[in-house]
């Protein structure tokens, strides 16, 4: 790992500057945000649950979508069947895997 914690791939502490080193941060951490910890959140549930409520979609897309977690927990809310599902991702990691 190049830096100590998840902040100093993109901060640099001490002159307060953009380090944006984004795509080492997601090749040395596997969940540099805590996404996928906090995929089954009260929070993202309660999302789901007033999006999705009485209604389907035939296409979602999850701009922003890190390593996807939230994209899965939509895809399973909408009861699968989208005829077009998508994320935005963040990492060369994610797209090479």
């Amino acid at each position: 790992m190049k830096y100590k914690s998840c902040t100093d791939y993109w901060l640099n502490k001490e002159s307060l500057s953009l380090r944006g080193e984004f795509e080492t941060m997601y090749q040395d951490i596997d969940d540099p945000w805590g996404c996928g910890e906090l995929s089954d959140s009260i929070n993202n549930k309660l999302f789901c649950e007033i999006i999705f409520h009485n209604r389907k979609f035939s296409t979602i897309l999850d701009i922003g979508s890190g390593l996807g977690d939230l994209t899965n927990i939509l895809y399973n809310y909408n009861g699968g069947g989208c005829d077009w599902l998508g994320g935005i991702q963040n990492s060369n990691k994610q797209s090479n895997e």
